[in-house]
């Protein structure tokens, strides 16, 4: 199944990476890196993350201390937000 990262995942992602590429060389990349793993994990099997509001489920991630929002579709899957832990998604 493919995986879409949406307008707003997308800014989110880069928004995480520089902050991380601040505050240590390379550790952005690492971050990635763990998103990724993230994502495989997802797009293998897209029913394993927690079911949250609206159809959207939600899976953490393994080292970062963040949340992937997403929903599964048919043909794909799209993923909607990366939150931190510690910030309120309601919406999602």
């Amino acid at each position: 199944m493919k995986v879409f990262i949406g307008k707003r995942a997308s800014k989110q992602i880069h928004q995480i990476f520089d902050w991380y590429e601040d505050e240590q060389t390379h550790l952005g990349h690492k971050f990635l890196d763990d998103f990724d793993l993230t994502i495989g994990t997802i797009q293998s099997f897209p029913n394993a993350g927690i079911n949250s509001n609206r159809n959207t489920r939600r899976m953490i991630l393994r080292k970062f201390p963040f949340k992937v929002f997403y929903r599964v579709y048919q043909k794909k899957i799209v993923i909607l937000a990366v939150f931190h832990h510690h910030r309120k998604t309601k919406k999602y």
